[in-house]
């Protein structure tokens, strides 16, 4: 089927054959011209459309990927998260208990000493703790 910008040049072109008048003859010159140009301006719109769809697909692949990159990221921000707060946390717990075995050996070195200090009293004396 051939396209209706074609189908009315060609119309046209048969009027302008068949006419003698000159002012009708130059009258559907004009419309001859500005069928052409819409014709030719109809096939650049419909490449353009069809260069835009590509174009647009592209992008649109682009911005898909670009989706699923931030995703993984964000998933591989969350795991690291998880691995470090776990991480910091066993920290501070084995540091609490440092600190708590440094009391205990504090209080331990105080009593050994105090022990030892008895024992050198007793022993000035001659006497003995079981005494």
């Amino acid at each position: 089927m051939p396209e209706p910008s074609n189908t009315a040049a060609e119309r046209i072109e048969e009027l302008i054959l068949q006419t003698t008048e000159v002012k009708d003859k130059a009258l559907l010159l004009v419309m001859l011209e500005m069928s052409k140009s819409l014709n030719e301006n109809t096939k650049l719109t419909q490449e353009l459309h069809s260069e835009f769809k590509v174009h647009a697909k592209e992008e649109m692949t682009m911005i898909i990927k670009g989706r699923f990159l931030w995703r993984v990221l964000l998933s591989f921000a969350l795991i690291l998260q998880v691995i470090l707060g776990y991480g910091f946390n066993e920290h501070v717990k084995s540091h609490k208990a440092l600190i708590e075995e440094v009391k205990v050996l504090k209080i331990f070195k105080e009593k050994h000493e105090e022990h030892h200090r008895l024992e050198e009293v007793y022993h000035a004396k001659g006497t003995s703790p079981k005494n």
